[in-house]
């Protein structure tokens, strides 16, 4: 064997027993909530670098305290939090053309709740009264509104 060679393996291989195993390489995952932020760092009220929505395939960079650093097929990299993302792939039916008001019917139906199910439910529970819940899902809470709240209430981590 030549002496160089031998040399190499000698010298380098604690070095490779050493790297972590993900370390360099990628592992993907995809969004499972109909929309998230991406972060600039590792903590729900850091600034956003872009948005990433049901479905998309992330590229895992590390994961670190329940947050993983991703990049997106674009080129963008942030912050996402574990639970936000799945290794199932997301599959939708290539056979239906899809139009971008049907995402939020795509994504329910994803998760096994769709506009019929939600009839069936309203109907067989007439009593109930959905429009506070249908008023929360329409509020939107903007980056710094949520740092202005956690500064006024002198929340940290």
């Amino acid at each position: 064997m030549n002496k160089f060679l031998f040399a190499l393996i000698l010298f380098a291989s604690p070095a490779w027993a050493a790297s972590p195993p993900n370390s360099g390489s990628t592992s993907a995952m995809y969004v499972q909530v109909k929309s998230s932020q991406l972060r600039s760092e590792p903590k729900y009220w850091a600034s956003s670098v872009g948005s990433v929505s049901y479905g998309t395939k992330l590229n895992v960079l590390k994961e670190e305290n329940g947050w993983m650093k991703v990049t997106t097929s674009g080129g963008t990299q942030g912050y996402i939090h574990q639970s936000a993302v799945t290794p199932r792939k997301v599959v939708l039916s290539s056979s239906s053309k899809v139009r971008s008001s049907d995402s939020s019917e795509i994504v329910l139906a994803g998760k096994g709740f769709n506009r019929e199910v939600e009839r069936q439910y309203a109907a067989d529970n007439s009593s109930l009264d959905f429009r506070a819940v249908n008023a929360m899902e329409s509020l939107k809470v903007s980056d710094s509104e949520v740092r202005q709240f956690m500064s006024s209430g002198k929340l940290t981590r």
